[in-house]
């Protein structure tokens, strides 16, 4: 299972991407500025005139220079911003879950808030286990009908190919859950986590044992969200969004039919339906 990019990785890279031309378009100005001073040395008969112009490159670099420099900055402001707002925005609404579950465990015990992150730490686990060793069943209990089936045919063509996604090192480091539904249908409950951490995670020819995809040694950190659904008082997972984006925590909200008899749609079901109406790229997988 291939693990995600942190929700900042895809600033970061816009960032690099912009340090990467600054330093080119840096010694594009500095070429220019050394091309002025040689011209100065081809003849001597027009020192000034190339000294001059020298001195104009020199000029113009500097302010080369600023604006780039300035750019940078902008950046770094930019992705800082970012992980501001999403962190603001997950605390939020982690508060909301948390005054929403006090009072439906009240009746429900299956939304005590401990137990449902306790469930699943283990439903993680249990499903990265089954797909390194391409055996489903090692999780059958913790994945609905539609994922399982999606994922035995994905881990089944792995041994078709006689290749192994091997995760190792896994290292959870945070489960935070930030959107629940309640209904008054047991069947229609959800709920969605944010995880974030870290593995090492490649891709291996069984044949030679040679790494295709990934590496062996460094690992890799993710944040993804999980979506769970609730069959036979028990939670499930449902789908997994390899990237936490701030569009996909956006959509996450704390509700109870019971308690408001709005009668509004699950979370899940909300973004599904906007997927289909085509107003969110899907996500999920």
């Amino acid at each position: 299972m291939k693990t995600s990019e942190t929700p900042v990785r895809r600033p970061l890279s816009i960032l690099l991407g912009g340090i990467a031309l600054v330093g080119l378009a840096a010694g594009y100005c500095l070429g220019r500025a050394g091309g002025g001073g040689g011209g100065g040395h081809a003849s001597s008969s027009h020192g000034y005139s190339s000294s001059h112009g020298s001195y104009s490159g020199q000029g113009d670099n500097g302010l080369m220079v600023m604006v780039l420099i300035f750019v940078i900055v902008a950046m770094l402001v930019y992705v800082a911003v970012q992980n501001l707002q999403l962190k603001t925005e997950l605390n939020d609404k982690f508060i909301a879950v948390r005054n929403l579950t006090a009072e439906l465990e009240k009746r429900d015990p299956l939304w005590d808030l401990q137990t449902m992150t306790s469930r699943v730490n283990e439903v993680f686990f249990k499903v990265q286990a089954a797909w390194t060793e391409r055996n489903q069943d090692l999780a059958r209990d913790c994945m609905s009908d539609p994922l399982y089936y999606r994922h035995k045919a994905q881990t089944d063509q792995m041994l078709a190919t006689k290749t192994r996604n091997v995760l190792e090192n896994i290292q959870l480091a945070e489960i935070l859950v930030y959107s629940v539904s309640d209904y008054q249908d047991d069947a229609r409950d959800t709920f969605a986590a944010q995880l974030t951490g870290s593995m090492i995670d490649y891709t291996v020819k069984q044949a030679h044992g040679y790494v295709t995809v990934g590496d062996r040694v460094n690992a890799e950190a993710f944040t993804e969200v999980w979506f769970f659904v609730r069959r036979n008082n028990q939670w499930l997972l449902n789908a997994i969004a390899p990237l936490a984006t701030a569009e996909i925590i956006s959509h996450g909200r704390s509700y109870s039919e019971n308690q408001t008899n709005c009668g509004e749609e699950s979370q899940t079901e909300q973004i599904k339906n906007e997927v289909n109406n085509g107003t969110v790229e899907s996500p999920i997988w």
